[in-house]
């Protein structure tokens, strides 16, 4: 007697169902994928500002015909040129204060702001890279980095130094650029 037995065909997924499915889950990984990657996810919108931050490392006294002298680091979020920003000063009660037309030449005694204030870009050996008067800055462009510091020196006719004035980063182009000293 001859024993058969006797076995059900198993059935799967058929090759037509099996390759829509694979395609289907690669189009979605491949979409979220994307939406990581190009940071869609987060909500963001337009190009987003440059900080440029301003600290105060220390009021310099009254050398020469100045009333206050102050130095800033600069520490800033890209890398940003002088072309690319300007400066404004505001009182403590939010008025803008107008730059001095003067200047500085060897020494710290020599600054001369006229009736206003003036700005003063620096290496780390105390040389003049730049200046911002009324003009705006005066000596091409330079990169900030952060071995750069801003001098700011003002009349002694503003009175500036302990009276909450604070120095504001303006913009000059594309993305905006913030940035502000704490009052001074």
């Amino acid at each position: 007697m001859e024993f058969r037995a006797t076995h059900k065909r198993r059935r799967g997924v058929s090759p037509i169902v099996a390759t829509v499915l694979l395609v289907a889950i690669t189009v979605v990984l491949a979409s979220v994928l994307y939406v990581l990657v190009a940071g869609l996810g987060s909500g963001a919108t337009g190009p987003r500002p440059i900080a440029l931050e301003l600290t105060a490392l220390g009021n310099l006294g009254n050398p020469g015909n100045v009333s206050t002298w102050v130095n800033f680091s600069l520490t800033t979020s890209q890398t940003v040129t002088t072309s690319e920003f300007g400066l404004a000063l505001t009182s403590p009660g939010g008025v803008y204060v107008s730059a001095g037309k003067g200047g500085c030449f060897a020494t710290l005694s020599s600054c001369s702001p006229g009736n206003g204030w003036i700005a003063l870009l620096l290496n780390p050996q105390g040389d003049l890279l730049n200046l911002w008067n009324a003009s705006g800055w005066g000596n091409g462009t330079v990169s900030i980095n952060s071995s750069i510091t801003l001098g700011f020196v003002a009349a002694q006719s503003l009175h500036v130094g302990g009276s909450s004035y604070i120095l504001r980063v303006t913009s000059k182009a594309q993305p905006t650029i913030v940035g502000q000293s704490s009052p001074f």
